[in-house]
């Protein structure tokens, strides 16, 4: 079943960054035109709508809010969502340490 969800998770991402440069064309197209600009903003409007999603379920896969900036460097960010993606789907049977910021031990962080 986790590969089912895993599947599905990165189907909706696939559609996702084909269907909306296509919904938005008629508001931006007098802006920017079309062809190569226009999937531009469609695939950056993409990655914003992905960075807000893993800006919430991040802590809950065992990574920091602020490694959710990964999503926009260009092939890593590939690697980083199919990883949470993969999280998500394993989610009811977490087999990683949740992400807290006391998960420190206490103390200097040159002493640990």
């Amino acid at each position: 079943m986790r590969v089912v969800h895993f599947a599905g998770f990165l189907g909706v991402l696939h559609v996702a960054s084909r269907l909306l440069p296509r919904l938005i064309a008629p508001l931006v197209s007098p802006l920017v035109g079309t062809g190569f600009w226009l999937q531009l903003v469609g695939q950056a409007l993409v990655a914003l709508v992905v960075l807000a999603f893993a800006l919430h379920f991040v802590p809950r896969l065992g990574y920091r809010r602020r490694d959710t900036l990964w999503v926009l460097v260009p092939f890593v960010g590939i690697f980083y969502i199919v990883k949470w993606s993969w999280r998500l789907a394993s989610l009811p049977d977490r087999y990683w340490l949740a992400s807290s910021p006391w998960s420190r031990p206490p103390g200097p962080w040159w002493k640990s």
